[in-house]
């Protein structure tokens, strides 16, 4: 069975995020909050949101949202600054990971607020960062890339 080029888009981009050292664990499903018994934090999760398609010809041009939660700890001296610093590492993986640039035609930061910092407790604070992936298949395969 054929994947879709979506699925595949967020399997390479999972992957590139798992490759960074300070990241705890990935996973491609809308968060619950971690159980801070039982999760390896930094915990990533990362999901699409919202997609368009638009058809050019022989080819359905698509755009959609990608969230990253990144959870971590928060009762740590330094949460905020290990915070910014994974913000900072997936921005760089997810613009120049030679394996996702092959499958989209663009990724680029989402306008307006990029990413946020909260802290919903005194234990647990979540950074959520937004991305726009542009892509492209042959029209009425998604699983043919068409490039």
């Amino acid at each position: 069975m054929t994947v879709p080029l979506k699925t595949l888009i967020l399997r390479a981009i999972a992957e590139a995020i798992e490759a960074i050292p300070v990241v705890g664990s990935v996973r491609r499903n809308p968060p619950s909050p971690p159980k801070r018994e039982t999760a390896l934090f930094p915990a990533v999760f990362i999901y699409d949101d919202t997609e368009s398609k638009v058809n050019n010809n022989r080819y359905s041009k698509n755009t959609f949202a990608i969230q990253f939660e990144i959870y971590f700890l928060a009762d740590e001296e330094d949460a905020s600054d290990k915070a910014d610093l994974i913000d900072s590492e997936i921005y760089k993986v997810v613009l120049k990971d030679p394996g996702i640039l092959a499958l989209v035609n663009s990724i680029r930061p989402e306008e307006g607020n990029t990413s946020s910092k909260q802290f919903p407790d005194e234990f647990m604070g979540v950074l959520v960062a937004r991305y726009v992936v542009v892509y492209q298949h042959a029209y009425g395969d998604p699983t043919d890339p068409a490039k």
